[in-house]
Parts: C-alpha cells; sequence; structure tokens
C-alpha cells in the first residue's frame, strides 16, 4: 500500500505494526498467525504468501424419484403373514403402518410388503409368502431394492411427523427397523424411538440427508457378522462410517454391538431381528437398556 501522505510503501506486516503499536518482527510474527502460516515453511529471504482460498463446495442437483408401484397399507392378514415370518408383534408392525414406514404392493407379479418412508427416495420389497426372489440364471435373493431408488437414503429419517423422538436407532435392512419397534414396544419406549434403515452395509448416507440428523441422539445397531479371512466384518465397518458422516452432521452417536448376545434357539444374535424372538423377560440387563440414552 502507498500513503500519499507520508510517501512511504507499506506491506500488510507493515500495516499491522503501525496499527497495533509492534515492532517489525512481532508484527511479522502476528501476520503468520493470521495467514496460519507455520515459520517453517518461510525462508528469511522469501515473500510471505498468503494460503490459497479453499474451492467452494458443490451442490450436485438431486435425481429424480423413483417410480414406485401401487402401495397399501396392509390389512390385518398381511400383518399376521408378516409377523409369522419374521417373529414380531401385529402390534409393534401396526406402529410401522402408522409412522408410514410399512405397505403392502404386487411386484413382478408377486404380493409384497415393502419398507418406504415419506419421502420415497428409496423402497424395498420382500415376498409376502417369505421366499426369496429368483434371478434369471437361477440365483436367488431375499430383498429387492427398486429401480432408481438412492441406496444411500437412510429409510426412516423421511417421516418427517414422528421425529419428535429422544434416539433414533439406526440398523442394517427393513426386518431390522421392524424389530426396534417390536423391542421397543416391548420395552414400554415405542413413543420415544424411530427406526432408520440402512438398506446396505456398503452404503454411505446421503449427504442431503445428514442435516436432518443434527442435534440427534442416534444409536447404531450393526449386524454382527462373522469376520472375513483379512479380519474385517463388514456390520462394524459401515457402522464406523456412518458414526462418523453422523458425527460430523452434529448427532451425539454411539454403537451398540450385539456380539456374544444369544438368541432364543441358543445361537449367537446376528441382528435386531433375532433378538426380537428373544422373551423380554430373557434379555441380559444390558440389552434391556437399548434405547436409554
Amino acid at each position: 500500500m502507498f500513503d500519499h501522505a507520508t510517501g512511504e510503501t507499506l506491506d500488510a506486516p507493515a500495516i499491522l505494526a503501525k496499527v497495533e503499536g509492534l515492532s517489525a518482527a512481532d508484527a511479522c510474527r502476528l501476520f503468520m498467525e493470521l495467514a496460519r502460516i507455520r515459520p517453517e515453511e518461510c525462508c528469511d529471504d522469501a515473500p510471505v504468501r498468503m494460503p490459497a482460498p479453499r474451492p467452494l463446495a458443490v451442490l450436485q442437483p438431486l435425481p429424480a424419484k423413483p417410480e414406485l408401484p401401487a402401495l397399501s397399507p396392509p390389512h390385518d392378514g398381511h400383518l399376521r403373514a408378516i409377523s409369522r415370518i419374521r417373529g414380531l408383534d401385529v402390534a409393534a408392525l401396526e406402529i410401522a403402518v402408522s409412522r408410514g414406514l410399512l405397505w403392502v404392493c404386487q411386484w413382478r407379479g408377486m404380493a409384497c410388503w415393502a419398507v418406504t418412508d415419506d419421502a420415497r427416495w428409496l423402497c424395498q420389497v420382500r415376498r409376502m409368502d417369505g421366499r426369496p426372489f429368483t434371478r434369471k440364471d437361477g440365483s436367488t435373493f431375499k430383498a429387492w431394492t427398486l429401480p432408481k431408488c438412492r441406496a444411500g437414503w437412510p429409510l426412516g429419517i423421511g417421516a418427517l411427523e414422528h421425529q419428535n423422538v429422544s434416539m433414533l436407532a439406526i440398523c442394517e435392512g427393513g426386518p431390522d427397523m421392524l424389530a426396534v419397534l417390536h423391542l421397543a414396544r416391548a420395552l414400554g419406549c415405542a413413543g420415544r424411538v424411530a427406526p432408520v434403515a440402512m438398506l446396505g452395509a456398503s452404503t454411505r448416507i446421503v449427504p442431503d440427508a445428514l442435516p436432518l440428523f443434527a442435534g440427534r441422539r442416534v444409536r447404531i445397531f450393526p449386524h454382527a457378522d462373522t469376520a472375513h479371512d483379512d479380519g474385517t466384518a463388514p456390520g462394524l465397518e459401515a457402522a464406523a462410517r456412518w458414526q462418523e458422516q453422523l458425527t460430523a452432521a452434529g448427532a451425539d452417536v454411539d454403537v451398540f454391538d450385539l456380539a456374544d448376545i444369544t438368541g432364543a434357539d441358543g445361537v449367537l444374535c446376528k441382528d435386531l431381528n433375532d433378538l426380537a424372538r428373544v422373551p423380554v423377560a430373557s434379555l441380559p440387563d444390558d440389552v434391556a437398556a437399548l434405547f436409554e440414552p
């Protein structure tokens, strides 16, 4: 800067020295602190440079909503069938229906039950008869995520009218989402808990959903998968990934590990749907506090 009154040419540290009444050395140190320049990055004869500005994040436009089949509320016969297949109380399934999470539809000529939420970004169906779907090559699969759905949408967070709860329970898969309501009802806290399902351990939560978790109390219930030969466990890896995303978004997050909890048949529980088959009176004390802060 050129000072027309004195004829001086002043750089930024010199201006700081004049304004703050500092020595030249102290002004240089203050300037480097303000510019976040470490002394070791500079040499005596090199000019002080301001750090390059960081580019602004570019928000990507949202995709079009997927076209879903006609969804209908399940009637009593549907609820009894799902209850029998999944080992869940009909009353808990009725809560899921009331929150807009559980539906029925026809998919590829088969009667199915479906999980989705009010956002309609994601919908997954399973056969009402409990049998798997069959691919053209003869292989089978249990759940069908419908075309053009957003796999990383946290299903349940779009049930906006049901968000005045004390805890969000994040689980993996539609059956576990229903099992949250079964367990919460059995433990007398269904009104304080909202289930949120990630439909796959390989997914990341989509960025536009993350602000919906800000300030929330969140507990993640990963699948207790058998570790691979390399020591990795998909369920715990997924939980760590989601916990990192949600913590950065401003949520208060922890993870509940189902490992070493025995189910009703004496076999270790791998997920919440397994746990839901255990009578509440038989649950260990720590499990009975599933949804406590």
